[in-house]
This record gives structure tokens, C-alpha cells and sequence, in this order.
């Protein structure tokens, strides 16, 4: 297979397994079938064919994303000292100072009826600042000052900040900004794990190079045409599916909360970092190796509820409700036909495919 690196052995470290190295850290990588769309149009003796053939084998439409173990690549390690797991969400402050938003807000946030009080207070907002500047006695003393205030901020986003700065140094007096906390989105989650490995004998050195190997190689994006001096794109690099297991089963058989398919960031090895000392055949008798993971997609609320149902917490998800997105089936090609003037990709007169 193209995208193993291994020869499709797992690998495992420590290689010697006892009670004691039960507990691991599974890191499998994944393949990503991107999605794409599927046409197959009618035949014909000239021009263009724009209706799409409905005697076909071909399965018409978009097909989903498919996400896919590569056999063997795989490494089991044992559990790290520690596993910090950080769950962050976006939020932002939103200030109210011009008289409109403020009337507005606490319309809906009282209940009011929204759409008179913002007339009304585009009303006298305007009419305050007339007043204010005409010498009138509507308004007086700070309460006039801060009126011109907040009209003046209506200037300001103009461009002209001038007139609101002026208002309020020679007014001494600031517009109160309401500032209210605004719920952004969530952020991708990132995780860090740092293993220590001690090789004992010349297999387990050996191990602990190809666990390294395994790791860069699909941490690194295809080049777009493979094998060439200059490329034009880059094909996205493998995703894993990371699961600590406890080795205990039952409730507890995962260690901490479930991880969604993650790309690797950055690796970091460090050889023989407190020792200079090497084994008989050159090789290091301590690594140090830490690889840090963000997760491919953000979580939802659903993510949290599905963590003990690691088939739908892993789940692609179904069509959007409402559409004609075939987004819950795999399309499957027809095997071409041997016979002289069959297109090979649709197995008929014709047609199209169109995605990889």
C-alpha cells in the first residue's frame, strides 16, 4: 500500500510486553478519501450532453468524506507520565455606546418593544445634539455633554473621531461602553505527548527509530507531482486516530476524554539527552520524543454526550436535513467493461466522472 511506511507491521515499545505495559497509547494513521461528485451524462452524436443518464450503474451525486485505517501503520506506546486535555471556547466583549444600540439592547433584553425605543432614541440623540450645540436648555451640565457625547460617536464612525474626542476631554466625561460578553465559536483543541524511551537491547532501538520514522513520514504532505524537482500542490498529510487505553476494560478502558482524528503538528527528538553514552552498535541508549496533535475539527455539544460511543463520537455525520446531499453512502464504480470504445471511468458511452 502506497501510504504505509512500516511494510504493514504495527509497532510497539517496549518491545518485551508485561503486566506492567498494559496501558498504552494507540496511534493509528488514517487515510482521508476526500469527497467528490459523480455525473455520468447521456450520450450524445454532438455538442454538449447537459441531462444526466439515469440507466446507469454509476452512482450519481456527491460522495462523502471517507476516513480509513492504513493497515499496519500503527504504534502502540506505552502511557506518558501525564495527559493534560484543555477544552477552550471563543469569547469576545461587545460594547454598547451609541444611543441606538444601547436603546436597542436593553429593549430586548427587558422586553420592550424593540423598535420604538431605537426610533426613539435616534430621536433624541439628534435632537440633543442640535440642542447642545444651539445653546438650548433642554439639557444641561453633564447629562447635555454626554447626550453630544454619544451623537458625536455617530461622527465618529464616519471617520471623523475629532468631534467625540473633543466632546469628551473639554466635557470630562466618557461614554459608558456596556461591554457584554460575546460567545465567538470553539477553539480546536491541541495535545502534547512527551515519551521517554530507555532501549534495552538492539530490537527495541531498533523499534524506537521506526516509531520515529513512523511519525515523520505521516506527519509530511505528499508532493503534488510526487518525485520532482518542482511541485504544484501538496497532497494533506495522514490523520490519526489516537486512543490511550487503560488496559483494564469496562468503564474505564480509555484513559481521560476521547481525542477526534488529529493532524501532527510538530515532532521534536532528542538524542541521548542526558548521557553521551551509546550501546555497542551505535545506537542512542536514550530518546526523547515529543509530538504535539490538533484535532482536524472543532467539538459540539453532541461530541461531549457521544465520548463513551466512540462509534458515533468518530462518525462523519449524515446529509444536512432538507437537502439532496448524498453525504451517507460510498459511491461504487461499475468494473469496466473489456469491449473496444467503453469509456473506463464510467463504464459506459459518454460519461464523466468529475472528483477524485
Amino acid at each position: 500500500m502506497a501510504n504505509q511506511i512500516n511494510g504493514g507491521t504495527p509497532l510497539r515499545f517496549p518491545i518485551d510486553h508485561s503486566p506492567f505495559h498494559r496501558s498504552m497509547v494507540k496511534f493509528q494513521a488514517m487515510k482521508v478519501d476526500p469527497p467528490g461528485l459523480n455525473l455520468k451524462f447521456k450520450p450524445v452524436e454532438s455538442g454538449v450532453s447537459t441531462g444526466l443518464d439515469q440507466n446507469t450503474d454509476l452512482e450519481q451525486g456527491f460522495r462523502k468524506v471517507d476516513i480509513n485505517p492504513i493497515d499496519g501503520d500503527v504504534a502502540n506506546i506505552h502511557l506518558p507520565m501525564s495527559f493534560a486535555v484543555n477544552d477552550n471556547l471563543e469569547y469576545s466583549g461587545a460594547d454598547f455606546k451609541m444611543g441606538a444600540t444601547i436603546a436597542a439592547a436593553s429593549a430586548f433584553e427587558q422586553g420592550n418593544d424593540a423598535g420604538a425605543a431605537v426610533v426613539r432614541a435616534i430621536k433624541e440623540t439628534g435632537k440633543s445634539f442640535l440642542d447642545f450645540f444651539q445653546g438650548q436648555k433642554a439639557l444641561t451640565g453633564t447629562a447635555a455633554t454626554l447626550s453630544a457625547l454619544r451623537a458625536g460617536e455617530a461622527f465618529a464612525a464616519l471617520g471623523a473621531s475629532g468631534i467625540s474626542n473633543t466632546l469628551s476631554v473639554v466635557g470630562r466625561v466618557a461614554l459608558h461602553p456596556n461591554i457584554r460578553n460575546r460567545f465567538t465559536g470553539v477553539s480546536l483543541r491541541s495535545f502534547t505527548f512527551a515519551f521517554k524511551f530507555l532501549p534495552k537491547s538492539r530490537r527495541e532501538s531498533e523499534a524506537v527509530k521506526k516509531i520515529v520514522k513512523f511519525f515523520r513520514y505521516h506527519a509530511y504532505p505528499q508532493q503534488i507531482p510526487p518525485n520532482t524537482s518542482f511541485g504544484i500542490g501538496y497532497e494533506y498529510p495522514s490523520l490519526f486516530k489516537i486512543q490511550l487505553l487503560s488496559g483494564a476494560g469496562g468503564m474505564f478502558e480509555h484513559v481521560g476524554t476521547p481525542i477526534k482524528f488529529s493532524y501532527l503538528r510538530s515532532i521534536s527528538t532528542n538524542y541521548n539527552p542526558t548521557t553521551p553514552v551509546l550501546h555497542d552498535d551505535g545506537s542512542p541508549t536514550e530518546v526523547d520524543l515529543s509530538l504535539s496533535f490538533t484535532e482536524y475539527k472543532t467539538l459540539h455539544r453532541e461530541d461531549i454526550v457521544n465520548e463513551d460511543n466512540l462509534e458515533k463520537f468518530y462518525d462523519q455525520g449524515g446529509a444536512l436535513a432538507g437537502t439532496n446531499l448524498n453525504t451517507t453512502k460510498t459511491t461504487t464504480l461499475k468494473a469496466p467493461a473489456t469491449n473496444t470504445g467503453v469509456n473506463e471511468l464510467t463504464g459506459g458511452p459518454g460519461g464523466t466522472m468529475i472528483g477524485p
